[in-house]
């Protein structure tokens, strides 16, 4: 009985904690936590701005780095910093240069993920004009359509 008794003040009390962190939790929404939000100024220009590259990194003078060795598709960061700024992270290494000596390297890489919202502001923006174009040739079908049976009729 003295057992049971312990496993149900146990069982009561993790219900208790449970049910408290529930009650204190809060579910925030992006227009709660996310402020000065604006659309995506010209995002097809600056896509189109972008030279996206093959390469692969100098694992040989840079074995302190780390760096990943084979083929690789991404940017040149300098160039990318041009035109997304915010873009960029720096990433500082440590690095042991000799005995007793460390050194500090900074590589700036892009943050991929950033850009997922810019594509598809482009794609957007690219698909608008495909519309507009596709109108614009319909309304020319028609025109020159309308021409030439009028033109049959005189």
């Amino acid at each position: 009985m003295r057992y049971t008794l312990s496993a149900i003040k146990v069982l009561l009390f993790t219900l208790f904690i449970l049910s408290a962190q529930t009650a204190f939790s809060q579910s925030l929404t992006d227009e709660e936590i996310k402020k000065n939000i604006t659309s995506i100024d010209e995002p097809l220009k600056n896509i189109t701005s972008l030279e996206p590259r093959k390469f692969e990194y100098n694992t040989g003078d840079y074995r302190h780095l780390k760096l990943p060795k084979g083929a690789h598709y991404g940017f040149i960061t300098e160039e990318f910093q041009q035109v997304f700024p915010a873009m960029i992270n720096k990433t500082q290494y440590s690095y042991m240069e000799g005995k007793n000596f460390y050194k500090k390297a900074t590589v700036k890489s892009v943050d991929m993920e950033e850009l997922i919202p810019v594509l598809v502001a482009a794609v957007k923006e690219q698909q608008a004009q495909i519309e507009q174009l596709k109108a614009e040739i319909k309304e020319l079908k028609q025109n020159s359509n309308s021409n030439n049976s009028t033109s049959f009729k005189k």
